[in-house]
């Protein structure tokens, strides 16, 4: 499996993060979010956003390319919201979940102050942070004369550079929000044109043919999850105990993120606890072989199971687990990919994924199999691929001197594998 992934760098499936034109994508896109938290905070009269916070893949190092029509990266962030008049406490929710508490000041009638409480919803608080940065969008220089100086509408208060980042590789614009997007949260579309074309991506077709190009333009979309920040000591005073597990090479934080995900239960209340900090230290600060075997399962996830239920959210949780478990010694990523699919296995058959820091099941209330048959099939076969890896059969196939081509290499090993974890969609 180790030379199936060098197979798959070579054909450029992983994103580079050494090329220069990645490093001005990422410096660009921090710089244009920074000027939109300005324009935010000047429109926003509830709250203003402090910062935020890089999560997710292109700061773990550990993004691919996505078979997808046009060449696409994703950011993802998470940005940190202050009431301006309000203070917010933590309450009970479901498990890995909270309840945020908004206390407000009133004076009544009466001349008296009172103290207000409400349940403070991830709906609301969406929409309102949305509507924001619509407005942002609204007010934007619409090519104006000579706008590369300065916005002719006074209305617009900034100028027409504002929302375009130029670098030595490319520029990047902003766009807009993707209301194509599933769920309620729009992840901030931007775009970036190359001077250079020096990115190379795999276009690759339903059949798994891999050809390379050079596009002139990618496009950027940024996940820009309003949350809020608390601190750690909330969690024991709330539940009576303090429940997380933390890696065992990384430093427990002072704080905790909220995130407006919702529980299984749909609750309209429930806010998602993160710890998403802590993850990518775990995930930066580990062997290079533990983010090539999570690379290789979003390969699988993404080329070869057109997204099946190896969910990345939950496969994270896996990938955590491992790295703070694993006792391989040497470099190769193939046994911890061995090890991590082995679980996965487990945890499905035992209908319970935990996450690695909060605990709770990350597999409860959620339905993948239509009936009993198909969840046999499907476990008999992920247990085949495992025998498969393990026994060095996929090291065969990229061997056959009757196979020259790489990407032909690459695509027969995928359809094995895709055969097999997609079989019992046929029962």
């Amino acid at each position: 499996m180790d030379d199936l992934y060098h197979l798959m760098d070579q054909k450029h499936l992983f994103i580079d993060y050494s090329q220069s034109e990645i490093k001005d994508i990422t410096k660009a896109v921090r710089v244009l979010l920074t000027r939109v938290i300005s324009c935010f905070n000047a429109r926003n009269d509830k709250y203003f956003i402090t910062g935020f916070v890089p999560g997710g893949s292109m700061v773990e190092r550990a993004r691919i390319w996505e078979n997808q029509a046009y060449p696409m990266i994703e950011f993802d962030f998470l940005v940190l919201l202050q009431y301006r008049y309000e203070t917010q406490h933590v309450g009970y929710g479901c498990p890995g979940h909270l309840k945020i508490l908004n206390f407000q000041t009133n004076k009544g009638s009466d001349g008296r102050y009172q103290m207000r409480e409400e349940d403070l919803t991830p709906g609301d608080v969406v929409k309102d942070h949305y509507r924001t940065l619509l407005k942002i969008l609204a007010d934007a220089c619409k090519r104006c004369d000579g706008g590369h100086i300065c916005c002719v509408k006074k209305e617009a208060y900034m100028p027409c550079t504002c929302l375009k980042v130029d670098t030595e590789s490319g520029w990047l614009e902003l766009v807009g929000l993707d209301n194509e997007s599933k769920g309620y949260l729009k992840p901030i579309v931007m775009k970036w044109n190359s001077k250079v074309k020096t990115l190379i991506k795999p276009d690759i077709s339903k059949q798994i043919d891999i050809n390379e190009t050079s596009p002139s333009e990618v496009t950027i979309m940024a996940d820009f999850i309003p949350g809020f920040k608390f601190s750690r000591l909330k969690i024991p005073e709330v539940f009576g105990y303090n429940f997380p597990h933390f890696p065992k090479n990384i430093e427990k934080p002072d704080h905790f993120y909220l995130v407006p995900k919702h529980c299984s239960k749909n609750h309209s209340t429930c806010w998602r606890i993160s710890y998403c900090a802590t993850e990518v230290k775990s995930m930066v600060s580990t062997s290079q072989k533990h983010r090539d075997a999570y690379k290789m399962i979003k390969v699988f996830k993404n080329y070869a199971l057109d997204n099946t239920i190896l969910s990345t959210y939950c496969m994270k949780s896996v990938v955590l687990r491992h790295i703070d478990n694993c006792e391989h010694v040497d470099h190769l990523m193939e046994p911890c990919l061995i090890e991590m699919l082995e679980y996965t296995r487990t945890c499905f058959k035992q209908k319970a994924l935990p996450h690695f820091v909060l605990g709770h099941n990350l597999l409860e209330g959620k339905v993948y199999f239509k009936n009993g048959k198909q969840e046999k099939i499907f476990l008999n076969k992920f247990k085949t691929l495992i025998r498969l890896l393990k026994t060095d059969k996929f090291a065969s196939l990229l061997q056959d001197s009757a196979v020259k081509d790489n990407s032909a290499k690459i695509k027969s090993a995928l359809l094995q594998i895709a055969d097999l974890l997609t079989d019992h969609r046929k029962y």
